[in-house]
This record gives C-alpha cells, structure tokens and sequence, in this order.
C-alpha cells in the first residue's frame, strides 16, 4: 500500500539529455524547460557540426514528438531547436544514417504497427515521407545495418500486451531499402530475454567488430544499457554476447539510449520530478483517489 502511495507521490519522471567526450567519465547535462522530457538522442556530424536528434514531448501529455538541433560543444548547450515531425500519435527513437550521400529518418511509430522511412529534403530540418518498410507490427526502436547486399532491419516487436516491447529482437531483411519487401528469415525473436532485447541505439562497428546497443529492463523500463558484441549476423543466423554494461549516471534512475558520433557520445538520464509544483499536484492526486475509495 505504502508504495502504491509513494508511486503517486513521486511517479512524475523527466528524461534528460547527456553527453561527453568519449574517453571522458563526466557527463554533461543538456539545459531543458522543466515541463519538457527529451529522450532518445541520436547524433550526426554533418559538414563539421554536430547535430542531435531525439524525442520531446511535455510531461503529463506523453505524446512524443521528433526534434532537432545543433549541438554547441564549447558552449555545452543545444541551439537551434527545430520540430521536424509532428502527428497526432506517439513518435519517438529517430534513428537516423546516411545511404548514398543521402540522410534517412526511422522514427518509431509502435502503436500505428508499422515502420515508415523518411528522407531529409533539407538537413537537418525537412523531412517527406518515403514509404513504410513494415506494416502490421507494433515494433519499437528498429535500426538498420546494411552487410554487402542485404539490409537487416533489427526491431523489438510487441509479444504479449503491455510488455513495452522489452522481450523480443526481431530481424528483417531486404535486398532493397527503397523498393524491396523486408521478410523474416530468422528464427525470430533472435533474443527473447527482458535484460538484453530492446534496441538502445544504433549499431557501433569498431576495429572490424560490430556492437548492438541494448536496455536492460529486468529493474525497470530502460534502465541501463547494455553492449553487445555481435558474433554472427548473416541472412539466417544471429549470435550476440554481453561485452558492457553501462550503468545510469550518479543521480539517474534510468538511462536508455547510448550513441557514437566520432569523439562524441550521447545518452539520455531519467529522474524523478520533486519540485514544488509536481509534489503538490501528485499529492492532490493522490487525496482524490483515497477519497474516492472511502466514498
């Protein structure tokens, strides 16, 4: 009972962005209105400057909406904030790469069940829409990995209602990215386990090995990250061992999304809300229901 209460009480979460240099242990936190969650960063450099894309939607609505933005490192902070895709459903996880010197956009889009792809018209800001790569499936966070002619689309699919996609890696594959059906050739799921199955980021390939960036959700939904070094990825096999774990940065409950960009790295950091204004409205909340249960 008391941690039902306390749940209420303190149930008010903000994600926040994180970056630092990659062979620095500090992080540093991206400055944000306080009634805005910013999540799922991913991170290009394009023509010498870095740009940051993610996920923003205001806290208590829940609906996500795509942005991006310019990230000043010498002033530590994000400029040029631009909305860049808007619906009336939820949008999150804008995995972004680059295909013959062209920048592509996979946003997730679970509860419509389907995969769309989008083209920059104009980077970083202008999107159109190029057409769905998968369709009848609520799949979150899906990247893509191209290995010579094939292009393996990675995704965490919905097995059983409200298990936050957390208990399955799913791959599809196509021949074509821009015309060719994606088919399942793998014995899916290819990971089933709640520790290590949802994507976290995009795929890392260092020194001729390939890594996947995966949550931990055993404790809680995103709560820390896993690198897993890919043993084998071919057209009907899939192998992965654990290499790292990444646990939230001091102060953080939860921490999700893990990105590379050269000397960059990029994350985001949940935190439970206890400022004056959340603990009072939670409270009121929290009255309501214990009067409505009395009544």
């Amino acid at each position: 009972m008391i941690n039902k209460l306390l749940k209420i009480l303190f149930g008010t979460h903000q994600w926040n962005i994180l970056y630092k240099e990659k062979n620095s242990k500090k992080w540093i936190k991206l400055a944000q209105p306080k009634n805005i969650s910013r999540a799922d960063p991913f991170l290009v450099k394009y023509q010498d400057s870095f740009y940051i894309f993610f996920e923003e939607f205001k806290i208590g609505e829940g609906i996500g909406y795509l942005c991006s933005a310019n990230l000043d490192t010498q002033n530590k902070k994000i400029i040029n904030k631009k909305i860049i895709l808007k619906k009336k459903y939820h949008l999150s996880f804008p995995f972004v790469f680059k295909y013959k010197n062209r920048y592509y956009l996979i946003p997730e889009t679970s509860k419509e069940e389907r995969i769309d792809l989008y083209e920059f018209v104009s980077f970083p800001n202008k999107l159109r829409f190029v057409r769905t790569l998968l369709n009848g499936f609520k799949a979150a966070d899906s990247i893509l990995y191209k290995d010579k002619n094939i292009w393996f689309l990675l995704t965490n699919l919905e097995r059983s209602k409200n298990d936050l996609n957390t208990r399955d890696l799913s791959i599809f594959q196509s021949d074509c990215l821009l015309n060719g059906t994606f088919v399942q050739k793998h014995n899916n799921p290819v990971v089933s386990d709640i520790r290590y199955a949802r994507n976290g980021g995009g795929i890392i390939y260092v020194d001729n090995n390939l890594f996947r960036v995966s949550q931990d959700c055993k404790k809680r939904y995103g709560h820390k990250v896993n690198i897993m070094k890919v043993i084998s990825l071919t057209e009907y096999n899939y192998k992965e061992i654990p290499f790292k774990k990444i646990k939230p940065p001091k102060g953080y409950i939860a921490f999700h999304t893990y990105n590379i960009c050269d000397d960059i790295v990029i994350g985001d950091g949940k935190v439970i809300k206890k400022d004056i204004k959340t603990l009072f409205t939670n409270f009121i909340k929290l009255l309501s229901i214990s009067i409505g249960k009395i009544l």
